[in-house]
């Protein structure tokens, strides 16, 4: 719907706010809510040979987004080396780095869609070290994975 204003009282609704472009991906801010609790939403779509698709909607989201500081989220099980940090997006990127479970990061670029058989195909730019693909990326207030 085009505002929350106009959601009908006992019902679960949906807006879609500010698109924002990457390449090959983009995001858009949003509200999910009802009876006027409101929290903030970001829906992540991609374009491949199809077309676009919807990747996922998440509630409450501030993250990963562009100008925004996260995690660096392993699922609570930490790899010897953590999650990959790539010198571009994708399988082709060399590894550069790895980031162990909580690592404090900040996006300063992104989305970029390059498929990889073991993620979602939507990248990052993390502020001075490089490209991490979304599935290790997580907003602190939602985590509750520990």
């Amino acid at each position: 719907m085009a505002s929350m204003a106009a959601c009908p009282v006992n019902r679960a609704c949906v807006s879609i706010g500010k698109q924002h472009d990457g390449t090959q991906a983009a995001y858009f801010d949003g509200e999910g809510g009802s009876n006027g609790d409101r929290l903030a939403c970001l829906t992540y779509v991609v374009h491949d040979p199809k077309g676009w698709r919807g990747v996922r909607s998440q509630c409450p989201a501030g993250f990963p987004a562009v100008g925004k500081g996260g995690l660096v989220w392993l699922g609570g099980v930490t790899a010897s080396c953590g999650a990959n940090v790539r010198s571009s997006p994708g399988p082709k990127g060399k590894v550069v780095a790895c980031l162990q479970h909580h690592t404090p990061v900040s996006i300063d670029g992104g989305p970029v869609y390059a498929p990889m058989s073991s993620t979602d195909g939507i990248w990052w730019h993390l502020a001075g070290r490089g490209w991490m693909a979304d599935n290790f990326l997580i907003y602190p207030e939602i985590c509750g994975c520990d």
